[in-house]
């Protein structure tokens, strides 16, 4: 393989490295790690992209009416969801002009931008 060609780039237990076999025809797949003698405490993090959103309606009486049945939520790390409540707090106490609504929206977001600065 042409990653073992050079010291530079051949995998060592200190910087290892994994190819991923895998189809397109098949969901079966594996990783083949290198050095072959690494075979414990293999961890494996996988990311995947977050499926589409839909917002499924059904027109009744020239009204949309939504249909959860048909209808796909977005995906949300627990770390985000914190922030979106906040966000949401933020845009409903704007449209119900609820001003203790919108204060306290407001002191999260700004402690947290606050805190992601420092």
């Amino acid at each position: 393989m042409d990653y073992q060609g050079s010291k530079l780039t051949q995998p060592n237990t200190l910087n290892p490295l994994y190819i991923q076999n895998a189809t397109s025809s098949s969901n079966n797949w594996g990783l083949k790690i290198y050095p072959t003698t690494i075979n414990a405490n293999i961890s494996c993090t996988y990311v995947r992209k977050p499926v589409a959103v839909e917002w499924a309606y059904t027109n009744v009486a020239g009204t949309a009416l939504y249909n959860a049945s048909n209808s796909t939520n977005f995906e949300l790390h627990e770390s985000e969801e914190v922030g979106l409540v906040f966000k949401i707090l933020l845009y409903a106490g704007l449209n119900i002009k609820e001003a203790d609504v919108i204060q306290i929206a407001d002191a999260k977001e700004t402690k947290k931008i606050t805190q992601e600065k420092s």
